[in-house]
């Protein structure tokens, strides 16, 4: 065996000893967290009471939240040099001491939201050079004073959701590299017009959810502020003193009453003027002319009784929802041909001129709905050439002229409309060549004559894809209608009470095609006869449905539905839809007489009819469509109804009131029970009787009476002697 030399073992030894010198100390992540992989240390919700020590160098990230810890201060930390993020949110921290934080001189972010601070002293960050993002959101702070001095690099200051009640001259004083500074959500009632003086690269200031109802002029440094939010924070005024650079102005939930002239000032670079939910009711002429910028501006839910004069010529959108607006007047926005969207909903507008809304020339969406309209003049959407949709759904439409609509318009919504008969002509469904989607929901009367029109035009509605239809008490429809529709693919028609006879069948093969949605959520049903009620139309044999009965019209004389080609439309009367039948004149006269000739029908007609009726699918006699007398009959089937009822309610009430008489009869004899009861009584020598009562006041009140002599019995004689 080769022996090694003492040369070579004293080699191996000092090449040991110095590898041991040269390799780095590993150390290894607190057992208090749960983990340090990569370059975080995550402490979350490890239950800690304390900063633990010794973290790995590696470490960048410091991770706290939901933890238990009460206290900070400079014992806190050991000495952290890599550290640049430290995460405290939801922990119990109350109160923050000078030099917290300065053996981690490094930090650019702290996150001490959701805590219970109520303290932060003056220097709380000293030394923190590189500091640029704090986080102090949802905490109890009621003054700032400068815990933020010398932090010459913060660019972002959270304080949303404290207690905080004023902005001092000097909080920000040596902070000129803030650009996003968030006061939301506090307490803030003044502001010293010199708080953002400082603040020379401002670019978002947040003050929504404050108080701020003694606002004075402020003044800003800034060439860079573009956002300004003061949304719910009771202004009465808009504050003034805005930089030239501010795009977006928010105002909304206050309560300014009026807009002046200087109110906007300097504002030229604005892009978003938000006004909606104040109490505005004027605003001046000038107002809105340095806003040479502006393309969208929001004053919906306002007290306006006109729209506003003098707007921005470079507007884009405007919102005028939910004030007190009855009119638009002629000639409004020749000068404002780069409007895109116009919105007049839940308005009092009862007219629209011809010339209202002539000079929008790039008008794309125009909503006027829940207003009070009545008409629709020719000339007043036609001159509009980039107009694709329009809303007048919730109006009071009476008539629509022919002419009024653009030919390129591609949504329509005229749902909900109340009123009983809609005047249209089949020019003006002609016009609606390029008409992609119909909203006629819950509107009957305009139904009615819409489909009457279509079917006397002729017209062919190739482009509409979406038909909506529900709702509006259609019991048949011509089969003319799926010609106008060619390209339909969702005819929705929810919600109507269909009449299952023969003029249908059409409508059920139409469904078994497959190619087009005919309901949104309920399946088309039978509504009448009584037979086929809740029976699904697509699954129904063609022999189950009736035989169309001849037109009567009891229910709805004034809106008729169309008749389809070669098909006589359904028109129910009540008696129909109960399942009997009216007779002719003929066996009215023979009942009337006694008689019953040879071929007419009984005076049990309707029993067996009904009878029938209920045994099978059977089809329904027809009436002889030539009888003049049937009109005639049938308005006296309805007025016998009408009697029936009436007396079939007199009967109820004076049922009703026979019982109450009943009950004050029983209540009046329990009275006279109970006195009874308190009565002592005794029969005289005179033959009366005598009964007597003790009063609330302690007296005794006697009556005498004699009583009641039996039929046929004799009165005893009085004793006059006596």
């Amino acid at each position: 065996m080769r022996m090694m030399s003492p040369d070579y073992s004293v080699h191996v030894v000092w090449v040991v000893c110095i590898s041991c010198v040269w390799l780095p100390h590993v150390v290894p992540c607190p057992p208090q967290c749960n983990s340090c992989a990569g370059d975080t240390a995550n402490c979350i919700q490890a239950g800690l009471r304390d900063i633990p020590k010794h973290f790995p160098e590696e470490v960048h990230v410091l991770d706290f939240t939901g933890n238990q810890i009460t206290e900070l201060n400079r014992q806190s930390f050991q000495v952290l040099p890599n550290v640049q993020s430290l995460r405290i949110p939801n922990n119990g921290i109350s109160r923050i001491p000078a030099d917290s934080f300065e053996n981690i001189p490094h930090l650019t972010m702290i996150d001490l939201s959701s805590n219970s601070l109520a303290t932060i002293e003056d220097g709380a960050f000293r030394g923190l050079q590189e500091m640029s993002i704090i986080t102090l959101t949802n905490n109890h702070l009621q003054r700032l004073g400068q815990p933020f001095e010398g932090l010459a690099s913060l660019s972002s200051v959270y304080l949303g959701f404290n207690q905080l009640t004023e902005i001092e001259e000097d909080d920000f004083q040596t902070n000129t590299m803030v650009r996003m500074l968030d006061l939301s959500n506090n307490r803030i009632s003044q502001i010293h017009p010199m708080a953002f003086k400082n603040l020379k690269r401002l670019r978002y200031l947040i003050l929504s959810n404050n108080a701020l109802t003694h606002t004075v002029e402020l003044q800003f440094s800034s060439t860079m502020l573009q956002l300004v939010d003061f949304t719910k924070s009771q202004l009465k005024k808009v504050p003034t003193g805005m930089p030239y650079s501010v795009a977006d102005f928010r105002l909304g939930n206050n309560m300014i009453t009026e807009i002046g002239d200087a109110d906007f000032t300097g504002m030229r670079n604005l892009r978003l003027l938000m006004l909606e939910n104040n109490m505005i009711q004027n605003i001046s002429y000038r107002a809105f002319k340095p806003l040479v910028n502006l393309k969208e501006m929001w004053v919906s839910n306002n007290r306006l009784f006109f729209v506003p004069q003098g707007l921005p010529k470079n507007l884009e959108t405007l919102y005028l929802d939910n004030n007190q607006i009855y009119e638009i007047q002629s000639h409004l926005f020749l000068n404002h041909t780069k409007l895109r969207q116009v919105s007049f909903e839940m308005n009092k507008i009862q007219r629209v001129y011809a010339q209202s809304f002539r000079g929008l020339q790039n008008v794309e969406q125009i909503n006027l709905q829940f207003n009070e309209i009545a008409e629709i003049p020719a000339g007043t959407f036609s001159d509009l050439p980039a107009l694709t949709t329009l809303q007048l759904s919730y109006n009071s439409l009476v008539s629509v002229d022919h002419g009024a609509f653009p030919p390129q318009l591609n949504s329509l919504s005229m749902s909900n409309i109340v009123s009983p008969t809609v005047r249209v002509t089949g020019q003006f469904v002609s016009s609606l060549s390029s008409i992609n989607t119909l909203d006629f929901m819950n509107s009957p009367g305009l139904v009615s004559s819409m489909l009457s029109a279509l079917v006397q035009s002729g017209a062919r509605l190739n482009n509409v894809v979406t038909l909506n239809l529900q709702y509006n008490e259609i019991q048949s429809l011509p089969e003319a209608l799926k010609a106008t529709f060619g390209g339909v693919q969702n005819l929705l028609l929810d919600g109507n009470p269909f009449h299952c006879d023969r003029s249908l069948i059409w409508l059920k093969q139409w469904m078994l095609e497959g190619r087009v949605t005919f309901f949104n959520s309920d399946e088309l049903e039978c509504a009448t006869p009584l037979q086929l009620r809740g029976r699904k139309i697509k699954e129904l044999p063609n022999g189950y449905f009736v035989e169309v009965v001849p037109e009567t019209s009891v229910d709805r004389p004034d809106q008729q539905l169309p008749k389809a080609v070669n098909t006589p439309v359904v028109q129910v009367s009540r008696l129909s839809l109960k399942g009997e039948i009216v007779t002719g004149s003929e066996g009215e006269s023979s009942r009337r007489r006694g008689g019953n000739p040879g071929g007419q029908v009984s005076s049990n007609t309707d029993t067996q009819t009904v009878q029938r009726l209920q045994q099978g699918p059977a089809t329904v006699p027809v009436g002889s469509g030539t009888n003049p007398t049937a009109r005639t009959n049938t308005q006296k089937a309805r007025k016998k109804g009408r009697k029936r009822k009436g007396k079939k309610n007199r009967k109820n009430k004076n049922r009703k009131n026979r019982k109450g008489k009943k009950k004050r009869r029983n209540r009046g004899k329990r009275h006279n029970q109970r006195a009874i009861r308190r009565r002592k009584c005794s029969a005289q020598t005179d033959g009366t009787i005598k009964c007597c009562r003790v009063l609330k006041n302690g007296t005794l009140r006697c009556r005498s009476k004699r009583p009641k002599q039996k039929p046929g019995s004799k009165v005893a004689p009085t004793n006059t002697s006596s």
